[in-house]
């Protein structure tokens, strides 16, 4: 059984790695994203139980119910709302400058 310093510092790297990966792919395109959120959709709906699962160790004493009956579903409305809505979230929005800001040149 790997050691808690061992297991940080294999995490550490991971996400070092994965926010490495986020900054050299820049900008996606609405596509992208409406694609990785699926994804995490079919994830979800295909591993509910072991997610709920896993909540009730980590919780210790969760009913599987409650986590089958409100986590799942809330995560799958939030996400499929996100990917419904993701192009109009998307555009370009006017926007005022704040101060001080706006007394410095600002634009937003």
């Amino acid at each position: 059984m790997p050691s808690a310093a061992s297991t940080v510092a294999q995490l550490s790297a991971l996400l070092t790695d994965q926010k490495a990966a986020f900054i050299a792919a820049g900008a996606v395109s609405a596509q992208v994203h409406r694609a990785r959120i699926q994804r995490v959709i079919e994830l979800l709906v295909t591993h509910h139980r072991a997610l709920a699962q896993a909540m009730d160790d980590d919780f210790g004493g969760r009913p599987l119910g409650f986590s089958l009956m409100n986590d799942v579903p809330g995560s799958l409305a939030s996400l499929k709302d996100a990917r419904d809505h993701l192009e109009g979230w998307m555009q370009d929005e006017a926007r005022q400058p704040f101060s001080p800001y706006d007394q410095l040149g600002a634009k937003a």
